[in-house]
């Protein structure tokens, strides 16, 4: 792998296409039409003037044409329409852009072309003109292991706040990140066999460290309940691995099936972006039950907080219940309040969803201080549209989307909805045919069988041999 990266690696890139959708097709006319392809870079340099001034008079016009002018020379540059010459100047002559387009695509663009493009139109300031810059050619580079990083910490604080112990909020972490490293590794060595888009890796990351960190938490949870039982530590890890590692195989080919299931739309990134992230979700669930029990045999009782480092019996427990037996206790006791309550919070909080309108971001979602927004609303007030992709913002609403989506099915779903309709409805929950159970195999996703099997530990032996 480490030599396939090294040699087959190709830049994400920033274009997305919806096949067979009308957009597309208008802009594969306006391609064979005008010349260029989608897959090269593009920018639009959007020129206005103050109330009173039109950029069809003398001083206006000649700072313009003189900015065009510049602009054909710059780095990369194939080809500049002037706004005059293209008629692309607004009803009221305050507002005008030319479009800029280049030689390679927008990952190959260099900064020196990118800077020459800001430097170069702003040099119709001086006739008092205002340049603004939209485009995918203006976009930067993805910045998004700040945000990552905030976010690991913040995970890092509510793991030691939990376990209370610098080993258990590590692991989890430190698993998450390798299988996010090999996922990234994965398809960094894709992009030289496909065309992938910039927010693949993105999503792939996003996905990648909250699978990796939830599924782990599972198997340290597990582990740190069978040392408490007073099992040794292999032993515990074995066990955690039978028990807490076959949920999470459930779990995680439920999220790759999902996730490889966005190919059914049709469309080329979601399908791609859907693969990548199926990868990683997978490299994640080998790592934690291969590399995490490991790492679990050298922590030890270095797994639990100091407090509880010695060796307890299975008659040891925590004297304060736990806030989600408390919660479930709660639940099933006023089950049909809940049950309503849940309900119509769901409710209430979709009812935006009755006026949303789906589309692919622009320039109208960048910052409202970011050139590309002034460049769009400028474009709006002059000409009623606009144009241009943020990939900053795919990759926003996708983590809101995902962040939301998990709070509401953890929460009011998991926590509240599906225990109050189980105790509800008792044993009539578990009906099925007889034929189709027949047919139906019995997954044991928790490995309770296992355990069963397994029959008396260390921790029963004891307390046989004190009767």
């Amino acid at each position: 792998m480490g030599a396939t990266f090294q040699t087959q690696p190709q830049p994400a890139g920033h274009a997305f296409s919806i096949p067979g959708t009308e957009s597309s097709q208008a802009l594969d006319v306006i391609s064979d039409k005008m010349g260029g392809g989608g897959n090269t870079a593009s920018a639009k340099v959007v020129f206005t003037v103050p109330v009173g001034t039109k950029l069809t008079d003398a001083g206006p016009k000649a700072a313009v044409e003189k900015a065009v002018a510049a602009l054909k020379g710059a780095p990369q540059v194939a080809a500049v329409a002037d706004p005059y010459e293209a008629r692309t100047v607004s009803p009221d002559a305050r507002t005008a852009y030319a479009t800029v387009t280049y030689a390679v695509s927008a990952p190959d663009l260099t900064e020196q072309a990118k800077e020459a493009l800001i430097t170069t139109g702003e040099t119709a300031g001086a006739g008092g003109v205002e340049a603004e810059f939209g485009g995918d050619a203006t976009q930067a580079g993805s910045e998004a292991g700040a945000t990552e990083g905030i976010g690991v910490i913040v995970a890092a604080v509510v793991l030691l706040v939990t376990f209370g112990a610098l080993v258990a909020a590590g692991l989890p972490l430190l698993t998450a990140m390798i299988g996010v490293g090999v996922g990234m590794a994965g398809i960094q060595i894709a992009t030289g066999f496909f065309d992938l888009s910039s927010s693949t890796s993105a999503l792939a990351t996003m996905l990648g460290l909250a699978v990796g960190i939830d599924y782990a938490l599972f198997i340290v949870s597990r582990y740190r309940h069978e040392l408490t039982e007073g099992r040794d530590g292999e032993e515990a890890a074995a066990r955690a691995v039978g028990t807490a590692g076959s949920a999470v195989v459930f779990a995680g080919l439920t999220v790759i099936i999902a996730l490889a299931a966005l190919a059914v739309v049709g469309i080329p990134f979601l399908a791609a972006m859907g693969f990548a992230a199926a990868g990683t979700v997978a490299v994640a669930v080998l790592i934690n039950l291969s590399l995490l029990p490991a790492l679990l045999g050298f922590a030890g009782r270095k797994i639990l907080p100091k407090t509880q480092r010695h060796a307890p019996g299975k008659h040891e427990r925590v004297a304060q219940t736990p806030f989600g037996e408390r919660w479930a206790r709660w639940v099933l006791k006023y089950r049909v309040l809940a049950l309503i309550v849940a309900v119509a919070a769901i409710g209430v909080v979709a009812i935006p969803a009755t006026d949303l309108h789906l589309a692919l971001p622009d320039d109208s979602t960048a910052a409202e201080d970011s050139t590309q927004r002034k460049a769009y609303d400028q474009l709006s007030a002059g000409f009623g549209a606009g144009f241009i992709l943020a990939d900053d913002s795919i990759i926003k609403s996708l983590g809101f989307a995902l962040a939301f989506g998990v709070a509401v099915d953890a929460f009011i779903v998991r926590m509240t909805i599906v225990p109050a309709v189980l105790s509800l409805v008792g044993r009539a929950a578990w009906w099925l045919p007889r034929w189709l159970g027949k047919l139906l195999p019995n997954v044991d996703v928790e490995g309770e069988q296992l355990t069963k099997n397994l029959g008396t530990g260390p921790a029963e032996d004891r307390e046989l041999q004190h009767v």
